[in-house]
């Protein structure tokens, strides 16, 4: 945490497809690059998709967009969500929403919207997107963000954790497999 300042932000884009929801992991540069760098050196098909902060979030309506400097900071994205996924996933995001006081409707209902999330939720949430992206089955994507919700937020901490790791690169599939196996 950054003194207090937002470490995530969810995004909400309808388009002709449909909705999408982005997760975004707000860092400085030079942090972004550095993690870029590692998970490189880790696996050279690994990468991060950074965008600079004004170019994803220019238009923001959220307060937190403006009550902060962001000059040099940016937009990692930890993952895009629509049709089925999101679907199953608006369930964990409505609760962690929620049990954050955070309100959800700017997500859940229709629109161009951005949310800033503080850490405990964006980890949470960065969980379920991360887990929820290669899954093919519906019911498996529900009991998965079940799963997720359920969680301490230090069990979040932890597989966050190893799912963003270089040098873990089973954790999303390992977290899967613990969330699912009863599938």
């Amino acid at each position: 945490m950054y003194g207090g300042r937002p470490t995530f932000a969810l995004t909400r884009r309808d388009g002709p497809d449909g909705a999408r929801l982005t997760l975004y992991e707000l860092l400085p540069e030079d942090q972004a690059t550095a993690r870029c760098e590692r998970l490189k050196r880790g696996n050279p098909n690994r990468g991060l998709v950074i965008e600079p902060f004004d170019e994803v979030f220019d238009d923001s309506t959220d307060p937190d967009a403006d009550c902060w400097e962001w000059d040099t900071w940016t937009a990692v994205k930890v993952s895009r969500l629509s049709e089925s996924r999101l679907r199953s996933i608006l369930p964990l995001v409505k609760e962690t929403l929620d049990g954050a006081d955070i309100d959800d409707t700017a997500v859940t209902s229709g629109g161009h919207t951005d949310v800033f999330l503080p850490e405990t939720v964006g980890v949470r949430l960065a969980l379920g997107f991360l887990g929820v992206k290669p899954i093919q089955r519906v019911d498996r994507m529900r009991a998965f963000c079940r799963g997720i919700a359920q969680m301490s937020d230090e069990e979040c901490y932890y597989w966050h954790a190893k799912c963003r790791s270089p040098s873990s690169p089973n954790g999303e599939k390992a977290l899967r497999t613990m969330l699912t196996s009863h599938i």
